[in-house]
């Protein structure tokens, strides 16, 4: 397990990185409280009432990092227990939470409010807020990653070395579909598009598939052969029913755009209210699928 010496050793160049690429926020730098799974109770009910924190995440403890916003500031709670000693994915952490207090810091109005329990009466721009937290807070992370090093992906279209971003977007989406019942989990479904649309090695996956330039092992010729392309898709949609693949299209074409945005962590309630009405209608149609199979198998209908 990862050591608070090194935690503390590793955290203020990891936040002066991420200072380096973005632009100065509107707000100071949170705080990086440090806990145990001894402490970590009353280490985050400190920084609860410290920050007046006015979303707090219902299941903290599974976490590695948890970002508190409220009127008093901002803190980003380390569970040392659960974080790797790795410097690599520490940094990626880091910069994820601070994703989030960057997109936080930049909203107009109190979005984030969203991101609590179900309480809102206006579920679709909820809906929409649910995914964007998540996607908003990876896609920054990626892109610190991206404006710090370049990473030479000259073999991606091996599959060696194609096969792990494609399985990565496979378990994303999958946790997306069958994290809940009658509805998709956005948690997930914002880290899949933020790896799909802002990722360099999933890029550089994508980037082969579209080109036609993926290879599969072919144990008659015992060579790496082109992928048959018809028979792939590099998004993964085809694990689910087709009937969510439209939907689906529609939110990247609508995340694609937004990234593409020189400012892109910056929201408004129109934007919300279109990736909501989107998600909504995914929630509906599984929903109403599940509720159909179930009643075809109670009722042999």
């Amino acid at each position: 397990m990862i050591t608070q010496k090194t935690i503390k050793e590793w955290l203020p160049g990891a936040i002066d990185l991420f200072k380096s690429v973005m632009p100065p926020a509107s707000k100071p730098y949170p705080e990086f409280p440090i806990a145990s799974n001894r402490t970590i109770e009353r280490v985050r009910n400190d920084w609860i009432e410290k920050t007046q924190s006015w979303n707090v995440n219902q299941d903290p403890f599974s976490s590695i990092m948890e970002t508190l916003h409220g009127d008093g500031g901002d803190a980003v709670i380390i569970n040392q227990s659960n974080c790797r000693n790795d410097l690599y994915e520490f940094k990626h952490q880091v910069w994820h939470e601070l994703g989030h207090f960057y997109a936080v810091s930049n909203e107009k109005k109190k979005y984030n409010l969203f991101a609590g329990q179900r309480t809102f009466p206006n579920d679709i721009r909820q809906n929409g807020y649910l995914l964007w937290k998540e996607f908003i807070a990876e896609s920054i992370s990626n892109f610190v990653t991206g404006q710090l090093s370049q990473p030479d992906y000259q073999y991606i279209n091996n599959p060696n070395y194609w096969r792990r971003p494609y399985g990565n977007l496979h378990y994303m989406l999958q946790q997306a579909y069958d994290t809940y019942q009658f509805y998709f989990d956005e948690y997930s479904l914002g880290f899949y598009f933020a790896t799909l649309l802002t990722d360099n090695e999933t890029r550089a996956f994508l980037d082969a598939s579209e080109n036609n330039a993926l290879l599969e092992w072919d144990p008659d010729k015992w060579d790496y052969v082109p992928m048959n392309i018809y028979d792939f898709d590099p998004y993964a949609f085809d694990l689910l029913p087709k009937q969510y693949t439209g939907l689906l299209l529609d939110i990247r074409d609508l995340l694609k755009e937004k990234v593409s945005e020189q400012e892109f962590w910056t929201v408004d309630g129109v934007f919300l209210d279109e990736l909501g009405s989107f998600v909504t209608e995914l929630h509906n149609l599984k929903g109403s699928s599940m509720i159909s199979d179930a009643f075809r198998k109670n009722y042999g209908k």
